[in-house]
């Protein structure tokens, strides 16, 4: 809607900076029982694992939320059809989370849980990025699977790791701060993807000629644009805006797959911690 050098858009993102900043500044120094214990991350691996689950969050959002656009607008796909066609990515997600989590019970390793979480979550998005409007709907749809399994993988592998790395006294506080930095990602995705995708759609659009002139007015939403695209009589130009939809979709599983090889990078510098530990906590009830 404005440029990014536009005092509406930098306003709101130097307040917002700021705001987390003092935030966690004031938590950490005034409180004496403050509500974020940001100092209970007292060591590397327990920094680079809640980074993870910004990630993972973030990720898994932005691909919940614009897939099923995916199947509307390239497609023709009515919202239900596409809820039903994105069901092998949940599906696979919430198998993947229980296995991994059995299997750290078991074995007491988390780490090479996430690092496989990661590996294949990366692969699952860098298959995204060659989805085009041609692609045919059997494939698509079974594909879609493969980040689920990553991601479903490192929901409880990147849990355990928490709780591992964190010492028993600050066990509480660790486990609320992996569901508030997995919300603070998800928030992320969907955001995040929305900027991607319109500075993309505009780009795009600018490629044909046809579209060029009213590129900045229909790239601002892409919920609303699936609508526009389906209600469009056949023709070249709506070929063009399916073409242009995909290209741009493309950027935001590039973001993706970016932000969990990041992940995965980050996290062969974490140390490995037993997930037994004497559970010794401040936590109680006042007689």
């Amino acid at each position: 809607m404005y440029v990014w050098h536009s005092w509406r858009v930098l306003v709101p993102l130097i307040i917002g900076t700021i705001g987390i900043i003092g935030v966690m500044g004031y938590e950490t120094h005034i409180p004496k029982d403050p509500i974020l214990q940001v100092s209970g991350i007292d060591n590397h691996s327990l920094l680079i694992n809640y980074i993870g689950t910004v990630l993972q969050g973030l990720t898994l959002w932005c691909i919940l939320y614009y897939l099923p656009l995916y199947g509307e607008a390239v497609h023709g796909f009515k919202p239900l059809p596409a809820g039903v066609a994105a069901l092998p990515l949940a599906f696979a997600i919430a198998p993947s989370a229980c296995a991994s989590g059995i299997i750290a019970v078991v074995s007491g390793r988390y780490r090479i849980l996430i690092w496989i979480g990661w590996a294949v979550a990366t692969l699952g998005f860098g298959v995204l990025c060659y989805f085009n409007r041609t692609t045919k709907g059997a494939i698509w749809i079974s594909l879609i699977a493969i980040p689920g399994l990553g991601l479903g993988a490192l929901v409880t592998s990147i849990a355990y790791a928490i709780q591992a790395c964190s010492e028993s006294r600050h066990l509480a506080t660790a486990t609320a701060l992996f569901s508030f930095f997995r919300a603070f990602g998800q928030s992320l995705g969907v955001a995040i993807g929305g900027v991607i995708f319109q500075n993309r759609m505009e780009a795009n659009l600018q490629k044909y000629p046809a579209l060029a002139p009213m590129a900045k007015k229909i790239s601002h939403n892409a919920v609303v644009l699936v609508g526009k695209i389906q209600t469009a009589p056949a023709s070249q130009n709506k070929d063009d805006l399916r073409q242009a939809y995909t290209d741009s979709l493309r950027a935001v599983w590039i973001f993706c797959c970016v932000c969990t090889a990041v992940g995965g990078i980050l996290s062969l510098f974490t140390k490995e911690y037993s997930i037994d530990q004497t559970h010794d906590t401040d936590q109680g009830l006042e007689e």
